[in-house]
């Protein structure tokens, strides 16, 4: 009996919060900068991301999002990574239209290296990151983010992506 209603009053005490909550989807373009930790190769390219989660409260939520970080290139060598993605995000609201969010969480890493034949790999690893989103609206917000996510490729050296990304967000609900 205690244990339900510790239960009812701590729902009591977050229900105000929860009203800020609600799934939201978007998309971002991204630069994402791979870097071969024992070679020279550090090269970048651009690709996408597409994202989606819920806010359980106006400062948590929950994310998961699909990227392809595209083909990096240098000197007949290539790199090619996509992954899955699903982070927890706390969030600090600034004013009423700016948020400074900060995630972490694991994902799920494909990459192929192309260099003497082809050598393909995947697991999952930890990544994190952080951004800065910009409210137009109730519904709308564009975002900027920097995440970062290191690839341990087996049989090769360890790889570490750095990702600049700026997109667009929608929320739905209240």
């Amino acid at each position: 009996m205690n244990r339900i209603l510790l239960l009812v009053l701590g729902l009591l005490l977050v229900a105000p919060a929860a009203q800020a909550g609600g799934w939201f989807v978007g998309g971002s373009v991204l630069q994402a900068g791979v870097d071969v930790e024992t070679s020279d190769f550090d090269e970048d390219d651009t690709g996408v991301k597409f994202f989606g989660g819920y806010n359980f409260f106006k400062f948590f939520g929950v994310e998961a999002a699909y990227a392809d970080l595209g083909k990096a290139e240098e000197a007949g060598a290539s790199i090619e990574t996509t992954s899955l993605s699903a982070f927890a995000v706390g969030t600090v609201p600034v004013g009423k239209r700016f948020e400074l969010f900060a995630k972490g969480g694991v994902y799920r890493w494909d990459a192929e290296i192309f260099e003497n034949g082809s050598f393909q790999d995947d697991d999952v690893e930890s990544a994190y990151g952080l951004g800065a989103k910009l409210k137009l609206g109730e519904k709308a917000a564009v975002r900027l983010e920097y995440e970062i996510f290191e690839i341990e490729f087996e049989g090769a050296a360890d790889i570490d992506v750095d990702i600049i990304s700026a997109g667009f967000e929608w929320r739905f609900g209240s």
